[in-house]
């Protein structure tokens, strides 16, 4: 949050037909997710001191493309 990590909280991936993926932050605003179809999600993040906005998925600005593969990824949340 504003270039710090995330204590704690979880993040969303929505994807197709209001389907979506639930995982939670750990300490120095880690998560991990064992499975993530590849394609196309509008991504929520909810925890202390979050702003809403990134709690909807109307309203958040945070939208990720996957391909197949592991990979990593990065919300940097403005106040």
């Amino acid at each position: 949050m504003d270039g710090a990590p995330l204590a704690e909280g979880r993040v969303f991936f929505h994807w197709k037909g209001g389907q979506f993926v639930r995982c939670y932050v750990k300490k120095w605003g880690e998560y991990h997710i064992d499975a993530l179809h590849a394609g196309e999600y509008r991504v929520t993040i909810e925890g202390k001191d979050v702003p809403r906005a990134y709690s909807s998925r109307e309203t958040s600005s945070l939208a990720v493309s996957m391909n197949a593969g592991k990979g990593v990824l990065n919300f940097d949340l403005k106040p």
